[in-house]
């Protein structure tokens, strides 16, 4: 998902950030064929 958002620093702080694109997820792929999940991810981080 891609937002665009629009800083202005000159505003107060809570009111700089306003978002520009749609807010709506995009719906997921469906894929033709499974694809293995390499074994790394199913580990906590160190």
């Amino acid at each position: 998902m891609n937002l665009e958002i629009n800083v202005d620093p000159t505003q107060a702080q809570g009111s700089r950030a306003i978002l520009i694109s749609d807010p709506a997820p995009s719906q997921p792929e469906i894929l033709k064929q499974n694809i293995r999940i390499p074994t790394c991810v199913l580990y906590p981080p160190n």
